[in-house]
Order: structure tokens, then C-alpha cells, then sequence
């Protein structure tokens, strides 16, 4: 059975996601290039704890030795798990979701293993398959605040995903998280958050100054709760919290970013300048940064400097606009491919590879398309194409040896389906394959 598969991580702002996890020193990890902290079954541990994080060198590492365990343990659901967060932590996402459907399947009785998986899936835009997970799972754990948090979370996603201003469902489970752990710093700011979006900027204020109060020297609510004082005009008492997010956290972009905003606001143009240079020396993809940087430089009277940083606000802003086309595309393609238009899914999956050459997912699903029309050498090529961009891509693989096998490839064929089984055990080994092993006995 040929497989598609979905797209796009989504990228977070100054959120807490909750993920229940098993393995403790796992509860305190962040992702700083998304501003988001990461909160366990236990307190929300962050910067504020004075525990330290490991850096992404370290995350690699951590990868690589796990990536060796679960090829000597493929039916070890606790490795897949934990690969699948550090892969999480290395924005690696769609990584990610297929351990977290390893481990799910070898051990589906996990909460924790599926809340890790339904947390995947909306990193890469499944909103869907996440919304009907959550609800599943909060139907047979009622009272658990993390998954009502995460839903919320998602609902708000898939809001914004499909352009509609119902926000009230997402405040709804909010609210709810917060009824079962109303201690919880990291579920009033998420509320605060959705508030500040729907425009409800006082009741937004009011939930991140509560998240502070639970917390005290919580980063991202002094950081989300400055960013609300600048939208109602309380500038003094904006940069204070800044300067209070920065004092806890000095390497949180985002806050350097504001922290910018309010200088230039207040004609400090030079030190703006050099808050925005801080803001990309900590993220170097932060296209805004470099565009206001550009405006800043401009009204200082250094054109070569403003030349330079608008020229790289272009390029990554470009580079963003063809991953989100890439994306965009392979979503119809899928939709498309499942409704029985395959020349319609052929051409999406078509341009989300043209405005995405490394676009693997999309590769794969126009060979899995291709496939059905029975073009076979084509979509061998396109498998091919999404192995050579991913040498662990387990579906591809399997998507490949059934192809090559049609073909009467079958020697090459084996030996790409049973690479796909060692990456994913999932993917059951066909039936023709034991056959032709009793034939070779």
C-alpha cells in the first residue's frame, strides 16, 4: 500500500506548549529559536528554574546516539520516544512524528507517547489528525490540564490555518486547563496569549502578570506582557518587563526584538540598532529584524549598512515565501490525491517541488501519485529524489520497493523494503517477500 504524507512545521510565538513526558531531563528543554517553552506532566520548568539547557550541539548529539539505539532496538518504544523529542528540540519535525508513530504503535496504551505524537502533528500543519487525537484523548483523561492546553493550542492553529476569527473555543480549553492546575504559570500565559489575539488586551495583561506572579522571573510572560503594554501605549512600563525578560533570559531573541521596537519608538536609534544586530546574532532567519534593522541604519544615515541588511530581509523573506508555497501545494496535492483527482495532485505536487528542490514529503507524494497513473519509472524517480534528500526517509523507501517490485526489480525492491522496515518497523514486511524466501529455502 503506497502512502502520502502531510507538510509543514508551524512556527510559535512566545508560547508554552505542554508535552507530557516520562523522562524528567526532558521536561526542562526549550526551543529558543521559537520562543517556546516546554511544559511537562510536573511545574512548568523554564529559564526562571537556574536549570540549564542543553545546547543544540548537544541535541545532536543526543540524536545520533539515539538514532544508533533504535537501529539495535527497533521494537524499544521509550528510545523511539525520546528521539523523537530531540529531534522536536531540533525543529526537525517530520523526524519527529514518525518516531512518535513508532512508539505509539508499539505501545498504544501511552498517553504520554500519544500526546508527544499529537504535539508532532501540528508542528508539521496535521490539524486535523491532532484535533481528532486530542479529543479522543481528553475524553478518556478528562482532567488533565496538559492536554486541554495543547488543544486549545491547536484549535488556535487550525483557526489561523483557515483564516477564521472563532477564537472561542480555544479560550474554552484554556480556561479549562486552568480550572484543573490554576497554579500553573505556562497555562495563564498561553490564555493570556489567545486574549491578546482576539484583541482583549486587558484580560491578556491581567493573565501574564498572573503568570508572573506564580513565576516570578518568567521570560516569556514579562516578554509577552511588554509586548501588550506597547500595544495600549505604556511604553516605561513595556520596556521594564523587557528588561526583566532579558534579565532572566539574556539570549531570548524575541525579547531583544521588542526591546528594539520600544528604543526606536523612543528616537534611541542607535541603540535600537544594535538591539536589533543582538536579535539576529541570536537568530539568524529573523527576516523582521533585519528589515527594521535596514530602516533603523536608513534614518542614521548609513545607506551601504541599510543596503545590506534589506538585501538579506529579501532573500530570507523569499526563501520563507517558497517553503510556505512548497507547502501549500503539497496540502492540495494531498487533498486533491484524495479525492481521486490525481491530475490535479499531480500538478500541485509538481509546484510544491519546483518552489521546493529539497521539498522531500512532496516528492514522495508525486511518486506515490504517479503510481496510480501507472508511471512507474516516474514515480521510482521521485522516490529516489525524496531518498536522496532524506537517507532515513522509511516511506519512501517502502513506497520505492514496491514500485521497483512492479517493475520486477525484486532484488533491488527487498532490499529497499527492508530498509524501510529497520527505519520504521511499522511498515510490515509484504507478504510476496516471506514467499520468496520459502522459494529460496
Amino acid at each position: 500500500m503506497f502512502r502520502l504524507v502531510h507538510n509543514s512545521p508551524a512556527r510559535g510565538y512566545y508560547i508554552v506548549w505542554s508535552i507530557v513526558l516520562k523522562t524528567c531531563s526532558l521536561v526542562v528543554l526549550t526551543a529558543s529559536s521559537l520562543q517556546i517553552a516546554w511544559q511537562g506532566s510536573e511545574s512548568l520548568a523554564g529559564e526562571a528554574t537556574g536549570v540549564s539547557h542543553p545546547s543544540f550541539e548537544a541535541f545532536k548529539v543526543q540524536r545520533d546516539s539515539l538514532q544508533r539505539e533504535v537501529t539495535l532496538y527497533p521494537h524499544d518504544a521509550d528510545r523511539h520516544n525520546r528521539l523523537g523529542l530531540v529531534l522536536l528540540e531540533l525543529q526537525d519535525f517530520d523526524k519527529a512524528v514518525t518516531e512518535f508513530r513508532i512508539s505509539s504503535k508499539l505501545r498504544p496504551e501511552s498517553l504520554t507517547f500519544a500526546v508527544d505524537l499529537a504535539l508532532g502533528l501540528t508542528k508539521i500543519g496535521a490539524l486535523d489528525e491532532a484535533l481528532l487525537l486530542y479529543e479522543d484523548l481528553i475524553s478518556r483523561n478528562p482532567t488533565a490540564p496538559e492536554l486541554y492546553s495543547n488543544y486549545g493550542l491547536a484549535l488556535w492553529q487550525k483557526s489561523a490555518a483557515d483564516r477564521t476569527l472563532n477564537l472561542e473555543p480555544a479560550i474554552a480549553a484554556f480556561q479549562k486547563s486552568i480550572q484543573y492546575r490554576p497554579g500553573d504559570a505556562g497555562l495563564h500565559n498561553n490564555l493570556g496569549m489567545v486574549l491578546k489575539e482576539k484583541g482583549d488586551l486587558e484580560g491578556a495583561i491581567s493573565e501574564f502578570r498572573r503568570a508572573i506572579e506564580l513565576k516570578p522571573g518568567f521570560a516569556i510572560s514579562h516578554a509577552n506582557l511588554g509586548a501588550a503594554l506597547r500595544l495600549i501605549g505604556r511604553n516605561e512600563e513595556a520596556l521594564n518587563e523587557v528588561r526583566a525578560a532579558l534579565a532572566h533570559s539574556p539570549e531570548h531573541a524575541e525579547a531583544h526584538y521588542l526591546m528594539a521596537s520600544l528604543l526606536r519608538d523612543s528616537g534611541n536609534l542607535e541603540s535600537a540598532a544594535e538591539e536589533f544586530r543582538l536579535t539576529i546574532a541570536l537568530k539568524s532567519d529573523h527576516a523582521e529584524a533585519y528589515y527594521n534593522l535596514a530602516a533603523v541604519l536608513k534614518r542614521l544615515n548609513r545607506p551601504t549598512e541599510a543596503s545590506l541588511a534589506h538585501e538579506k530581509f529579501l532573500l530570507l523573506s523569499q526563501a520563507s515565501k517558497s517553503a510556505y508555497n512548497a507547502r501549500l501545494h503539497n496540502s492540495r496535492g494531498v487533498q486533491a490525491a484524495s479525492a481521486g483527482n490525481l491530475e490535479l495532485a499531480i500538478e500541485e505536487f509538481s509546484s510544491a517541488v519546483q518552489a521546493d528542490t529539497r521539498f522531500a514529503d512532496a516528492h514522495n507524494n508525486l511518486g506515490w501519485t504517479l503510481v496510480r497513473k501507472q508511471d512507474l519509472p516516474s514515480a521510482i524517480r521521485e522516490f529516489r529524489q525524496a531518498i536522496l534528500l532524506r537517507d532515513d526517509y522509511a516511506m519512501a523507501y517502502y513506497n520505492l520497493g514496491l514500485a521497483l517490485w512492479s517493475t520486477g526489480q525484486k532484488q533491488d525492491a527487498e532490499g529497499a523494503l527492508r530498509k524501510a522496515n529497520r527505519l520504521d518497523p511499522s511498515l510490515i514486511l509484504p507478504k510476496f517477500l516471506a514467499v520468496l524466501e520459502k522459494k529460496g529455502e
